[in-house]
């Protein structure tokens, strides 16, 4: 009888203002993320200052190189309860992962990604672009965010081609299709 039953479902809102996280971090980031984070300053003026959003390793970010056991495990924890369907408890943990990683900017545009994502899940879809606009502003071609932009508003979409797709190992930026038999390369066994 006990497992007929049905808990009554909390009803969801959305997150309200955080607390900050207890655990501080060290104060410096470490030696390879300042030094790709920066542009030693005798090689910038005024003149010649970029504007251009920090150049992201999305490699190292998806190794978790350079940061923090507790951002890290934030991201995880993030992760999982999104595919566990839990989208609440995954954007908390997410914006908790936000709060404590001012210093390593490689991984802002992932976790406004993250969050916009579970928002969206939750059908907070306003709050769900605003996550999207502060990833893209951050990185304007950060997929996650961009794909899910194009989706959500038309305007966006209609002023914003498709990311062209990178196939890993060809070197290309679009995708490939199977050869046909046109090209003489029959594959039918």
């Amino acid at each position: 009888e006990l497992a007929q039953q049905r808990l009554p479902q909390p009803e969801i809102t959305p997150p309200g203002p955080r607390q900050p996280v207890r655990e501080t971090l060290p104060a410096q980031p470490s030696a390879a993320v300042a030094e790709e984070s920066s542009v030693p300053p005798e090689t910038t003026d005024s003149a010649t200052a970029s504007t251009d959003p920090v150049p992201l390793d999305y490699e190292a970010q998806l190794r978790g190189e350079d940061l923090p056991p507790q951002l890290l495990e934030l991201l995880q924890s993030a992760y999982i309860e999104n595919a566990l369907g839990n989208f609440d408890q995954s954007a908390l943990t997410a914006l908790d992962a936000l709060e404590i990683s001012d210093q390593y900017p490689l991984v802002k545009p992932m976790i406004y990604g993250v969050i916009g994502a579970n928002y969206e899940q939750l059908g907070y879809l306003d709050m769900a672009m605003e996550q999207y606009r502060k990833a893209l502003a951050l990185h304007p071609t950060q997929r996650t965010s961009y794909d899910a932009m194009r989706r959500l508003n038309p305007d966006f979409a209609k002023n914003h081609p498709p990311l062209p797709i990178k196939v890993p190992g060809i070197g290309k930026t679009e995708t490939t299709s199977p050869p046909s038999p046109a090209d003489g390369t029959d594959n039918d066994p």
